[in-house]
């Protein structure tokens, strides 16, 4: 294996242990958990939840000609674009 790609997989499996680590000193409903919250949802999910409003969109531009005649639309629009807009601009910052 070469030395990027172990560099790589090291750094993004550290990201994954870092994101996926509760958070230790933050009492619930301090200035600091509410600031650590807001922080990590502006940097780390909005732009997550862009991209999969942008590969949603995508898919519901592929899957909607094979829902459509089944009455399926809607359903898939509130899956696949919808739930990621909503969740993306519609809750409020730090609104896990």
């Amino acid at each position: 294996m070469s030395r990027k790609l172990r560099t790589t997989l090291a750094a993004m499996l550290g990201l994954a242990l870092c994101l996926w680590a509760p958070p230790v000193s933050a009492a619930e409903g301090s200035r600091a958990a509410r600031i650590a919250e807001m922080s990590f949802d502006a940097v780390i999910l909005r732009p997550l939840n862009l991209a999969v409003l942008a590969v949603g969109s995508v898919a519901f531009l592929g899957t909607a000609p094979l829902v459509a005649p089944h009455g399926g639309l809607s359903t898939t629009w509130d899956l696949y674009v919808y739930g990621p807009y909503e969740y993306t601009f519609l809750r409020g910052l730090g609104d896990l």
